[in-house]
């Protein structure tokens, strides 16, 4: 499986680099699949704008995040919401995030 899960990961198709910094600990590079879903306002019939950013990644790169940790992504500082969630198989986590640090 951590075979499958390279090639996933590979930013040579689907991830993107991102710079993980967990609260106390020196930075480290890991890959990532980020998605920053946004919907736009239509007056018309009430849709909201919004963004949901959030990426993909190993459990095992991120196992420790918290709120406030930061990932930064494309040149741009995104702060973790809060803990990683696990995907149905463990190995993987989805983290969202925002622009704007928590209190």
């Amino acid at each position: 499986m951590a075979t499958d899960l390279a090639a996933f990961f590979s930013t040579d198709d689907f991830a993107v680099s991102a710079t993980f910094t967990h609260t106390g600990s020196a930075a480290v590079v890991i890959s990532v699949i980020f998605n920053d879903a946004f919907e736009s306002v239509n007056p018309f019939n009430g849709t909201v704008e919004t963004s949901n950013p959030h990426v993909v990644c190993k459990y095992s790169d991120v196992s420790a995040a918290v709120k406030n940790d930061t990932m930064v992504i494309g040149g741009v500082t995104y702060y973790c919401i809060g803990k990683p969630q696990k995907v149905e198989d463990g190995l993987t986590a989805v983290i969202q995030l925002s622009k704007t640090q928590a209190r």
